[in-house]
């Protein structure tokens, strides 16, 4: 079992390794992981809509909703590079509303704490100037993006190997 840790730990860094050479490449892959979570849900939704036990006609249409989205995402090139183009924007505006939420506590915890208030409203700053950045430039974005997921897989694939070498082992 340890070994399979360790060669799958292995595999996933240098899957990460390869996507520091191409980040744009691996940034649009957005797009296919969101249609095949749509589908994946879709099918989830149908199957539990159509249990003997509650049959849920609107959970059952949502399911086919969900599933016909999935579908057009993963086999319109027009709509896979629509939603890589939204995971951006999206990515750019979720940052600009966490760093206006960091300064408004950063605000509200000036009286308990200086120090953590002065350096959640710094954060904060540069957190609306990252994301604005990032609605301004979307391709930056997401050949950023494709640099943050190849060093998380990295990561991810070291944690993975130091953990499987070290399941066996007991502790003195």
């Amino acid at each position: 079992m340890a070994l399979i840790g360790i060669l799958l730990g292995a595999a996933i860094s240098a899957f990460g390794v390869y996507s520091l050479f191409v980040p744009l490449q691996t940034s649009l892959a957005i797009g296919w992981i969101v249609g095949i979570l749509f589908l994946l849900y879709g099918i989830e939704t149908i199957a539990a809509a159509l249990q003997p036990v509650k049959k849920n006609v609107w959970m059952c249409f949502l399911g086919i909703f969900s599933a016909a989205a999935g579908c057009i995402i993963l086999f319109s090139r027009f709509q896979r590079l629509w939603t890589d183009a939204v995971a951006a924007y999206l990515f750019g505006i979720c940052i600009v509303f966490y760093g206006i939420y960091q300064i408004i506590c950063g605000i509200q915890n000036l009286k308990i704490s200086k120090g953590r208030a002065i350096c959640a409203i710094i954060l904060g700053v540069v957190s609306v100037v990252i994301g604005l950045c990032s609605v301004g430039h979307p391709i930056l974005t997401l050949v950023s993006l494709g640099y943050l997921i190849g060093i998380i897989l990295i990561s991810q694939g070291f944690d993975m190997i130091l953990l499987a070498s070290s399941a066996g082992k007991k502790k003195e």
